[in-house]
């Protein structure tokens, strides 16, 4: 694994181009993500938790960042192509939903 050492790097990650600075990805925050709950549990109870909150609603992907247990959620989701992911030119956000 390569590890970014520019700082206050801004890049399209996850949550796209949302103007945050994205901490550098080392071994141990790696680590840290993929010991997390998101990544034990299998993907039908991450999608009815997710169905439960938002439902089939388009979510604004600020809105998840402040939430760390949705935040990987949704990374996890969208890898499987379980999420909908779509950029918004009028408010320069993108947006994610479960497709119905």
């Amino acid at each position: 694994m390569t590890v970014n050492t520019t700082p206050n790097t801004i890049s399209a990650g996850a949550f796209g181009r949302t103007g945050i600075p994205n901490p550098p990805i080392t071994d141990a925050t790696e680590s840290k993500l993929l010991s997390s709950e998101v990544f034990e549990l299998p993907v039908e109870r991450l999608v009815d938790l997710w169905l439960a909150k938002y439902g089939n609603e388009w979510i604004d992907l600020a809105e998840l960042q402040d939430d760390s247990f949705y935040s990987l959620v949704y990374m996890r989701l969208k890898s499987i192509g379980e999420l909908e992911v779509h950029y918004l030119t009028d408010r320069a956000r993108y947006v994610c939903r479960k497709p119905k």
